[in-house]
């Protein structure tokens, strides 16, 4: 990858097909073995919607326990009044 930091550094799915074929032209791949920009694209969206869902659910699990292990010392740290029990009238 060429560097996720910035923006300017990322491969666009046209520079990235270009590349591609500055590679069959050295040799190292064939034509046939390069996916048009239109198939690019469409890994680069599965890829960031499954990098997205998985980046999400571990937040979630996260904030989860910490926010279990904050009612857990909430807890435990404060003292429960007792129940006054109410006389019955009848």
């Amino acid at each position: 990858m060429a560097g996720n930091l910035r923006i300017a550094d990322r491969y666009s799915p046209e520079s990235m097909h270009a590349c591609l074929e500055e590679l069959a032209t050295e040799g190292e791949l064939t034509l046939e073995e390069i996916p048009t920009v239109k198939t690019i694209k469409g890994w680069i969206g599965r890829y960031s919607a499954n990098f997205k869902k998985e980046v999400s659910e571990k937040a979630l699990v996260e904030n989860m326990g910490n926010y279990q292990s904050a009612t857990v010392a909430k807890g435990s740290i404060s003292q429960k009044r007792p129940k006054k029990h109410v006389k019955n009238l009848y």
